[in-house]
């Protein structure tokens, strides 16, 4: 198909694109089809050069094989004269009319014709002048002897220039006798652009408007459009003689086929003629060839320009009647790489290649539609989703946060997209924190295939907060598809579970522990086996101290349960004040305390004791202007080898500090467990 009927064939498909052009209506969609226009008229070049080579190389392939069935042909002459002679004729004086009396539009072929025995002898030669150039007599020789030697066939060219001062082409042919022995040899000379040799259409100095060249194997040039360059090198040509010689150089035939190679500025079409050895060469200039093409680009250019000013309707009108036909194609291709049209429709038919083509675009363009409405639909979601939910939506890459959804941005402080593309590391509060968590992440990835558990993370502010998150790949078992997260704040739910742990085990008036945690701890310890170094003197795990407040009644009675709460908070913290870190201080109810103290001998449990009692004795209590003396009555219990049970200690110290009491308060009394 040629260039102008690709044109035609290739305007019924670009129809579709105006239209939707025109419907578009905006500028930037109409400044970035302006831009399409130069990039895809880039490859409809690349498509115009590549049917262009192979046009230009089968044109050339003709001319060549034109040449070489004309060579033929002059061989096939040359065989008929080689055939008329006869041995007897061989062996005595005769005339080109009496060898040849009914060959003379054979003789006639050649310039010159000589007869040559087989045993070197010359007989006779036949020719329009009388004596040949010595150089084109030595070329004779050589040919003739060659003949002789192997009694093949040979062509020589080009050989000197007589009579006419142009190149001769020499060919020599056997003659055989019966039997095939050789009994002499034809040498007959032609002129190189003869046209028993060259058909009219080689003769002429271009084809088509391109120049056309022929050289043979040496790279020795037979046919120029410039009559002063015949004979010269072809590797001397200014403009295409790099590359042919290249071809040279290479070795080997390019073919009787035809090829084509492309350069900067030209493309080059060759084909071999095998018989004379001769190589044909066609160029073409690129920016001629492509000069269409490159005129359609910028005529499209400006039409993307005029559409922008009169609008989509005209931009509709303008491109259907002033858009060459290949502007259609480049616009309907750009559409299989941007997508900005439907591909289902208004795809032109043509046949050949271009029809191969346009269906295999077509095809392209449907399964990229199909592919890019489903990931339109796809993202849409995945936008709403991530703009709506009311939960925390994190996409993690590579240690790197992809996605991130409004309530996400929210929760940790930042405007919506702003942590996109940075690294995880952020929402953590430090890089231990990261390790771990990447630690734990790995872990139950590869036991349970997903992650679930409470981290804390830290907001843009610096301020930390606990979230409960669960994480699992986007595509299981595939890395690369990277880790969807979804988070919550729990940090209020944290806190109401501490309060409630905390509620649960300790005294709400004094924040001491309370009955049950104390009996817990107490048992705790007479449970534990402990080592020899952490006992106590005298081989104890430690001592129990029963506290209970003397004269508290006349505080509640006398100032009120307010003033008695404050009066129980200020001697729990005296408790506390008198006791290490590892000692516990408790609230067993009402004016009741006890103090557990591990590793604790008697006698240093004995001076805790009455310290608390002088302590407490002189703890200032004024309410309204009154003062409420208050004091303690202690039991102490030692917790030996033959403590067990928890009942039994808190039996043993309550009674120790009834004891105290019945002894005249504000005193220690010991009281030892029975075994």
């Amino acid at each position: 198909m040629s260039r102008f009927g690709l044109a035609g064939t290739v305007l019924r498909f670009f129809h579709a694109l105006p239209f939707r052009v025109g419907l578009a209506a905006l500028v930037p969609a109409l400044l970035a089809s302006a831009l399409g226009v130069l990039y895809q008229s880039q490859r409809c070049e690349q498509l115009a050069l590549a049917q262009l080579s192979q046009s230009q190389a089968a044109d050339v392939a003709l001319l060549a094989s034109l040449v070489e069935a004309r060579a033929e042909q002059t061989r096939s002459w040359l065989s008929v004269l080689a055939h008329a002679l006869t041995p007897a004729q061989l062996n005595r004086p005769v005339t080109p009319a009496e060898v040849w009396p009914t060959q003379r539009s054979a003789l006639r072929v050649f310039d010159f014709v000589d007869v040559t025995r087989g045993d070197g002898v010359p007989l006779w030669r036949h020719a329009q002048a009388s004596l040949l150039p010595a150089d084109l007599e030595s070329a004779v020789a050589q040919l003739r002897a060659q003949s002789l030697a192997d009694g093949q066939d040979h062509v020589l060219a080009p050989v000197g220039r007589w009579p006419t001062e142009k190149p001769l082409v020499l060919l020599s042919t056997a003659v055989r006798g019966p039997g095939g022995l050789l009994q002499g040899v034809l040498v007959a000379g032609l002129s190189l652009y003869s046209s028993q040799l060259m058909p009219p259409l080689v003769s002429q100095s271009t084809f088509q408007g391109d120049p056309l060249l022929i050289y043979n194997a040496e790279g020795r040039i037979l046919h120029h459009p410039q009559a002063a360059r015949l004979l010269g090198m072809v590797h001397d040509e200014a403009l295409w003689g790099p590359a042919l010689a290249q071809s040279l150089g290479e070795g080997g035939g390019v073919g009787s086929q035809g090829v084509s190679r492309q350069t900067e500025q030209h493309l080059i079409s060759e084909a071999d003629i095998p018989s004379l050895q001769w190589r044909m060469a066609r160029i073409s200039r690129l920016d001629t060839v492509l000069a269409p093409y490159r005129e359609m680009r910028r005529q499209a250019l400006g039409l993307a320009a005029l559409a922008a000013v009169l609008g989509a309707l005209l931009v509709l009108w303008s491109l259907r009647h002033l858009t060459r036909p290949l502007a259609l194609l480049r616009r309907r291709a750009r559409q299989v790489l941007d997508r900005s049209a439907p591909a289902a429709s208004d795809w032109p038919q043509a046949s050949g290649e271009v029809g191969e083509l346009i269906t295999t675009l077509r095809q392209i363009a449907l399964a990229q539609d199909r592919e890019h409405h489903r990931l339109r639909v796809m993202v849409g979601q995945l936008e709403a989703i991530l703009e709506h939910a009311s939960i925390g939506i994190v996409v993690t890459r590579h240690r790197t946060l992809e996605l991130m959804g409004h309530q996400a941005s929210a929760m940790l402080g930042y405007a919506p997209g702003e942590l996109h593309g940075q690294p995880a590391r952020v929402l953590y509060p430090s890089e231990a924190a990261y390790a771990e968590l990447g630690q734990q992440v790995r872990q139950q990835f590869q036991e349970r295939g997903y992650f679930d558990g409470e981290l804390m993370f830290r907001r843009q502010d610096g301020s930390d907060f606990w979230v409960h998150m669960l994480g699992r790949g986007v595509v299981p078992d595939d890395p690369e598809g990277g880790t969807i997260w979804i988070f919550d704040d729990i940090t209020a739910e944290r806190e109401a579970r501490r309060e409630l742990s905390w509620s649960a085990t300790h005294d709400s008036l004094t924040g001491l522990v309370n009955r049950r945690e104390l009996e817990a701890r107490l048992a705790r310890q007479l449970q534990t086996e402990l080592p020899a170094a952490s006992w106590g003197e005298e081989g104890s795990r430690g001592c129990l101290l029963f506290v209970d407040l003397d004269h508290f009644k006349s505080i509640n009675d006398g100032a009120g349960h307010a003033a008695g709460d404050v009066a129980l908070q200020q001697v729990a913290r005296l408790m506390e004040a008198q006791v290490r870190q590892s000692d516990t201080v408790g609230r067993l109810g009402g004016d009741e305390f006890a103090l557990l103290l591990p590793a604790c001998s008697v006698q240093r449990a004995e001076r805790i004791a009455e310290s608390l009692c002088r302590s407490i004795a002189a703890l200032p209590l004024v309410f309204e202007g009154r003062a409420y003396p208050i004091g303690c009555s202690i039991g102490l219990v030692t917790l030996d080898h033959s403590s067990r049970e928890v009942r039994e200690v808190l039996h043993a110290a309550d009674m120790a500090c009834y004891q105290a009491k019945r002894s005249g308060r504000n005193q220690v009394a010991q009281h030892a467990l029975t075994a």
